[in-house]
């Protein structure tokens, strides 16, 4: 607004239908707007939340360079919550290589406690130990607590089911 109170010519764009929610006030004027898409990243696709001190306790296993390939191949390809499904044979062909030196990467990756094996709904899966790395945006605190409930039935420790919240 200039200072006589008349408009100075500043057009702000409105945004699409499906883009945002629009806030309106008590006489329909509107307010704001609140974008009610999902985050995405530079690229347009999903983003997951990386952990430093996770990446820096991953540069100290020695993975070598098809674990490495094979972990990033995993981590852009993790459902919400950390889960893995995708087939062993399919991800093979995806990456041009043979699906035993797939098995003896990911059975690495599962004994150095990067991923470890689980179930959801009846299905088999991985998931990512989640100091490394949360896809998901609310279950992070049930996502590491299923985690330490794993680490103790490994150990052969009693494990308490929770359910965790906030």
């Amino acid at each position: 607004m200039a200072e006589s109170g008349k408009n100075d010519g500043i057009m702000i764009p409105l945004p699409s239908e499906g883009e945002c929610v629009t806030l309106l006030g008590t006489g329909n004027e509107v307010k704001g707007y609140i974008n009610s898409r999902r985050p995405r990243n530079f690229k347009g696709g999903i983003f997951m939340i990386i952990f430093q001190d996770g990446l820096e306790w991953l540069s100290e296993q020695n993975l070598k360079g098809m674990e490495m390939k094979v972990l990033l191949r995993i981590m852009s390809q993790l459902d919400f919550d950390n889960y893995w499904y995708v087939e062993q044979k399919y991800l093979a062909e995806k990456m041009g290589i043979d699906q035993s030196n797939l098995s003896k990467a990911i059975k690495k990756l599962v004994n150095l406690g990067i991923l470890y094996k689980d179930t959801r709904e009846g299905k088999k899966a991985y998931r990512l130990n989640p100091n490394i790395a949360h896809k998901g945006g609310k279950n992070y605190k049930k996502t590491l607590a299923d985690y330490k409930d794993y680490q103790k039935a490994i150990r052969g420790e009693p494990v308490e089911t929770a359910i965790v919240t906030g």
